[in-house]
């Protein structure tokens, strides 16, 4: 497959793309500035560009079998970088055909309407106290996901860390607030949830095996 990874030059998205290419597929690697030293590919195509602007989402799905984000909020000055990418991703991948999608984002967001067990009431008030931009962000991004007619998936991480362990568990039921999964894991998580085509028009909850 030829599959755009948007986020590529961070800390999940770089592994993204290394194990999609490991994988032997074609990779779009969307970047804002930074390069990706290190992964030497002729099946790897790095277009710098901002998800903000539409022409720049055009440019890197274009030609594309699916596309998956790694993008997130923490750390920006927006606070908005999800939700805007996926406000021109989904017009964009309808235009030009392409209905796989897979994404990340945090364990404490909610989709329209879903009921809130404790577990994740209180992830979701920690998220809330702690970075309440950061949810608003996510949210959205799932609500526009879920209006929309692509076949996506968004996995929702608990917090990262950079262990080695790469055994995880998915599911739809919220987990512990006190939950972890390693960086490795979830990049293994999402190559496998777009090779294999699982969980599609679902968001479910990742953590450690």
């Amino acid at each position: 497959m030829r599959i755009t990874v948007l986020g590529a030059s961070g800390n999940i998205g770089q592994r993204v793309t290394k194990l999609l290419l490991e994988h032997g597929h074609e990779v779009v690697a969307m970047v804002h500035s930074k390069d990706l030293p290190g992964l030497d590919s002729a099946k790897l195509h790095v277009i710098k560009g901002d998800v903000h602007n539409p022409g720049d989402i055009n440019k890197a799905i274009s030609g594309s079998d699916a596309v998956v984000s790694t993008l997130g909020s923490w750390g920006t000055k927006t606070k908005d970088i999800v939700a805007a990418a996926t406000k021109n991703l989904i017009p964009a991948m309808q235009k030009a055909g392409i209905n796989r999608f897979v994404s990340i984002t945090g364990s404490g967001a909610c989709l329209p309407g879903e009921a809130k067990p404790i577990s994740l009431a209180l992830t979701r008030l920690l998220l809330k106290t702690l970075q309440k931009p950061v949810l608003t962000d996510a949210e959205k991004h799932l609500r526009l996901l879920n209006e929309s007619n692509l076949d996506w998936t968004a996995l929702r991480s608990p917090v990262m860390t950079n262990k080695s362990l790469t055994s995880y568990v998915l599911r739809l039921k919220p987990f512990s607030p006190l939950a972890n999964i390693s960086r490795q894991a979830i990049t293994i998580a999402l190559v496998e949830v777009i090779e294999k085509n699982t969980f599609s028009k679902q968001a479910p909850f990742i953590s450690a095996k």
